[in-house]
């Protein structure tokens, strides 16, 4: 305001500002989430309050009382400490500790006194001067391998080399990539849903009720799903899931197990498995396993032999995962609609 000599943000103005607060409070979210999932077995978290101790934790248990964070509170707190306080005070899971200014500076004066000076002497000896590390091989171990993978590499034989780049694993999975028909088998499967089985409906009008909303594609290939998948729901197994009390399908997992397991000469050392099981389902506490094969001509003696190791890694890692036994694993073939038990 020229004559009043004065001036005040326009609507526009303060609404793009909020815009752009958002948008940057955002971004360290997600920032901050980013770095606190990196944890492996233990998280520490430092950080300064804004103000008083006293006052801090006032606040924070203001905003645990009121229900929670909304999206003006956000706004107005800025420090992650003040995002991440209001759950870690109600949560067993956090050790919280406070110090002040003197507790670090007496801390970092401790530190000085035990520091001590030590003199590295310098050998002639020749075993020490070129030592060459015993698990030398362990340096070419992949930190990660899917089910997939290791089915591929050890179908013919035992693997006995570790020494494998993650550019060849990459070309081994794409060689061996599922068809397109078997990943329209498998998602259609996923999206039928067995509850409404119980009540009368068909397969194939819940295909065609998913194709009506556009869930999924029509191919020349659909009707030979709907039977496959028909086909399964007329088996013992498909009937018991049906019935059963939880059922699972196309359940991603990411375990640790020992490279032993996969890799005949490995050191004792972890690795990560990763892989999605097709299908569980719990019963009476115990799981039953069910991977879906699309061969066609499916031999049920060559299924086990390729197979049953796979079987064997799904069942590892969903046992691990529920910490509940695994007592069938399965494969269904669509292409003849039999049930082999691995």
């Amino acid at each position: 305001n020229e004559n009043e000599r004065y001036y005040y943000p326009t609507l526009s103005k303060s609404a793009l500002s909020c815009k752009i607060k958002e948008e940057r409070i955002g971004e360290e979210m997600r920032l901050l989430y980013v770095a606190l999932t990196r944890a492996k077995d233990k998280l520490i978290i430092t950080a300064c309050p804004s103000s008083k101790l006293e006052k801090c934790y006032s606040s924070w248990e203001l905003i645990k009382l009121t229900g929670g964070f909304t999206k003006n509170s956000l706004l107005e707190n800025e420090r992650f400490i003040d995002w991440i306080m209001p759950s870690a005070t109600q949560n067993e899971l956090f050790e919280i500790r406070d110090f002040s200014y003197s507790d670090i500076k007496l801390m970092s004066k401790a530190d000085e006194k035990e520091t001590k000076k030590e003199t590295v002497k310098i050998t002639d000896d020749e075993n020490i001067a070129f030592y060459e590390y015993e698990n030398k091989e362990n340096c070419t171990l992949p930190a990660k391998i899917t089910v997939s993978q290791v089915n591929k590499l050890s179908r013919d034989n035992e693997i006995e080399s570790f020494s494998i780049m993650l550019d060849d694993l990459d070309s081994i999975e794409n060689t061996y990539s599922a068809s397109e028909y078997g990943t329209y088998f498998h998602k259609l499967f996923e999206l039928i849903d067995h509850n409404e089985l119980k009540s009368g409906k068909t397969v194939e009008a819940l295909a065609n009720d998913l194709i009506e909303k556009n869930i999924i594609t029509e191919y020349e290939y659909t009707k030979r799903a709907i039977t496959g998948i028909e086909s399964f729901y007329k088996t013992d197994i498909g009937k018991e899931l049906i019935l059963a009390e939880e059922v699972y399908k196309e359940t991603p997992f990411l375990v640790r197990i020992s490279a032993k397991e996969i890799f005949k000469n490995a050191a004792e050392e972890n690795i990560l498995l990763q892989g999605t099981s097709d299908c569980y389902f719990i019963k009476d506490g115990k799981i039953t396993l069910i991977d879906f094969k699309t061969n066609k001509n499916p031999d049920a003696r060559k299924i086990k032999a390729e197979y049953s190791r796979q079987l064997e890694l799904y069942s590892y890692a969903i046992s691990k995962v529920t910490e509940l036994e695994v007592i069938k694993k399965v494969v269904y073939t669509s292409e003849n609609g039999e049930i082999i038990e691995i």
